[in-house]
């Protein structure tokens, strides 16, 4: 009996590393579009049942082709992983951070309004372009452009929060980089 008990708890580890290697980002360790589509419905549900503010976070690099093309994909692997600390430097543990794209990032603020997340993202913002990254010999100053929206009414699916987040990242981007984007009205 306790050798198949042992087996059977091996087996129920061996899964749950399945089940969390699934959802987790192999290159920068946080949640990937998987781990966000799980945890983030059910954010956006909790926000709903309760009544509780929730804000996003939609951010990417500027410029991070040119990273890539200039100092080849490990160095802009490094700096993915960088940016990723300067972010949980900033951000809260209850908060879900994940890698969607390449270099594109939305994080979920759970229990947040517009006006903290604006001030949440604005210090993401600071934190990167203000750290001097020193990757394999070179020295390489980062920014990013980040778009902010709080869940309303209107808003059901994660999907709908992600493309409202990401039109204002866009905002950001068409308005010079390096700044937040949010509605203001």
């Amino acid at each position: 009996f306790a050798s198949q008990a042992s087996i059977a708890l091996e087996h129920a580890r061996l899964h749950q590393e399945i089940q969390d290697l699934a959802i987790t980002d192999p290159l920068t360790n946080i949640y990937n579009r998987r781990g966000l589509e799980r945890w983030g419905q059910y954010e956006i549900d909790r926000a709903k049942r309760f009544n509780s503010s929730l804000s996003a976070i939609y951010f990417d690099l500027d410029h991070f082709k040119d990273i890539n093309d200039t100092y080849g994909h490990d160095v802009g692997d490094e700096v993915l992983r960088e940016v990723v600390n300067c972010c949980q430097r900033v951000i809260r543990k209850i908060d879900i951070f994940s890698r969607i794209g390449g270099e594109e990032f939305f994080i979920i603020l759970p229990e947040t309004s517009l006006p903290i997340a604006f001030h949440v993202a604005e210090r993401i913002r600071k934190t990167v372009a203000g750290q001097s990254f020193t990757i394999k010999s070179h020295k390489l100053n980062i920014t990013i452009s980040l778009g902010v929206v709080e869940l309303n009414e209107d808003m059901d699916e994660l999907a709908e929060l992600v493309k409202a987040a990401d039109q204002y990242m866009y905002l950001a981007k068409q308005s010079g980089r390096n700044q937040t984007a949010y509605p203001t009205s």
